[in-house]
């Protein structure tokens, strides 16, 4: 199989997780618009929204819609790929972990990193499945300080180009990495994919 094949076959399993986990965002976002409209809210609407403040880590319902926007799949299936090296990686490989997410809890499903960090072990999530992998990946985004400049961006534009100037916090090469991720979408055609949708 060439490397033209085995990178297809990895965008290919990718892209409808992709799809799913952002038609789900999409349509929790327009329910939470839904209710913003309503004069009177249900005891099951208030508890969707407590439920929903609580998961992205925001102190309003304003905050909470713009914290459920979406990015371009460009972006995401380029993380993908750097992350993952290709799907070649050790964490996409035993725990469905495609993006590299650090587990700092105890209790989180995980496994430890090869490389320890002076004396102490770091450790990766281990994911059901990659849906589950690509969902947190989204929170992580969304709810971590690190990517504020990042939300605060996208909520202006969905260049993709722009908006990976901002992820420079998501590795420790910084500049090296959004350069990465430039490289990765021009050289594979990402861009292709952001015009993506689920068809239901």
């Amino acid at each position: 199989m060439s490397i033209a094949q085995k990178k297809k076959i990895f965008i290919d399993m990718m892209l409808p997780s992709i799809l799913i986990a952002k038609y789900h965002l999409e349509k929790d976002k327009q329910h939470l618009l839904e209710l913003l409209k309503k004069d009177k809210l249900s005891v099951s609407d208030r508890l969707w929204l407590t439920k929903k403040r609580q998961i992205f880590k925001a102190k309003s319902n304003d905050e909470l819609y713009d914290k459920m926007e979406i990015h371009p799949t460009s972006i995401i299936i380029a993380q993908a790929i750097i992350e993952s090296g290709w799907g070649t990686s050790k964490f996409f490989k035993k725990a469905n972990n495609v993006f590299g997410i650090w587990s700092f809890n105890v209790n989180d499903k995980r496994i430890p990193a090869s490389e320890k960090r002076g004396k102490k072990t770091v450790y990766l999530k281990k994911y059901n499945s990659l849906e589950e992998s690509i969902r947190d990946y989204f929170l992580t985004l969304s709810t971590k300080e690190a990517y504020k400049e990042f939300r605060e961006k996208r909520l202006e534009t969905q260049d993709p180009f722009e908006l990976i100037k901002y992820l420079g916090n998501y590795s420790e090469l910084r500049d090296e990495y959004i350069n990465n991720l430039k490289n990765t979408i021009q050289k594979n055609r990402l861009l292709a994919y952001d015009s993506y949708r689920l068809d239901i």
